[in-house]
């Protein structure tokens, strides 16, 4: 699928999109509120500044993609690859990422206010200016994390 046959598709009201494979895509400042991507394989993909408030993502494969200033308020990434992923200045409050992999990823100035963390692997990302209010960090690797600061 490429990226104009999602949109056209999702414009036509078509949300399941699940399992879809869709890589080093553009989908650049993208309205895509409420899809379901679950399953999908979005690696390497430009997601910057893309609404995915009240999205499915769970179980995607979006390692390399590029997140930054995106939506995902709401959202579920539980047990997600986002391995390296580029999430900088991202809205991640009330996300669900239970056991997601954001391993090398960037977080840098995320709002992350709420978020379920339990079980994710935060190894060597940088959280550096991340909001981290009522964020669920129970079980989460955090080994050679960057910019926490747990009072």
């Amino acid at each position: 699928m490429t990226a104009t046959e999602l949109l056209g598709r999702y414009e036509a009201g078509e949300r399941d999109f699940s399992r879809v494979v869709l890589l080093a895509a553009d989908l650049t400042k993208a309205n895509l509120s409420g899809i379901n991507l679950r399953g999908a394989d979005l690696r390497s993909t430009n997601l910057e500044e893309t609404n995915f408030e009240g999205a499915d993502l769970g179980g995607a494969n979006l390692e390399l993609a590029n997140l930054r200033k995106s939506k995902l308020s709401g959202v579920v990434l539980s047990a997600a690859n986002l391995r390296k992923a580029n999430l900088r200045k991202s809205n991640l409050e009330r996300a669900d990422l239970r056991g997601a992999n954001l391993r090398g990823g960037n977080l840098t100035k995320a709002n992350l206010n709420g978020a379920n963390l339990k079980w994710a692997d935060l190894r060597n990302v940088d959280i550096t200016g991340a909001d981290l209010t009522d964020t669920n960090l129970d079980g989460a690797y955090l080994n050679g994390i960057i910019g926490l600061e747990l009072g």
